[in-house]
């Protein structure tokens, strides 16, 4: 039986969990996405509602880089499905919600998801609470 697969460098980092030592100086890093990326023409309207309405945010927070579009896509899929299979009444599969839970987990479009992540913030000198106290003699 396998253990848990590695975390990513960037997910410690923004979990708050990151130790150098125990960085892999080899791993690759993603490509940071400055600007708001058009969503993939394979999103049909519902998909690409989602898309719309979520993209800014993992964008600025630095949640998604250029590799993390695809999955950003297929949640916006499974958002789709899920929002069809309720328009005609149907019940939902716990497969197809533990899918979009997973998906929307690792993007912070959860409560729980959002309470994991750190991003886009970096410590200065100035983020010391120590920093500034006088030692008194």
């Amino acid at each position: 039986m396998a253990g848990r697969p590695p975390k990513p460098t960037g997910a410690k980092i923004l979990a708050g969990t990151f130790r150098p030592c125990r960085a892999n100086p080899d791993e690759p890093e993603p490509e940071i996405l400055l600007d708001i990326p058009s969503p993939p023409r394979k999103l049909k309207l519902e998909a690409r509602r989602e898309w719309d309405r979520v993209i800014e945010f993992v964008i600025k927070n630095r949640i998604v880089g250029s590799e993390g579009l695809s999955p950003l896509a297929t949640y916006c899929n499974l958002h789709a499905a899920i929002v069809a299979e309720e328009k005609k009444g149907n019940l939902l599969t716990a497969s197809l919600l533990a899918q979009y839970r997973a998906l929307a987990d690792s993007f912070g479009l959860t409560g729980s998801g959002r309470a994991k992540l750190h991003p886009g913030k970096e410590k200065t000198k100035q983020d010391n609470p120590w920093q500034g106290l006088a030692r008194n003699s």
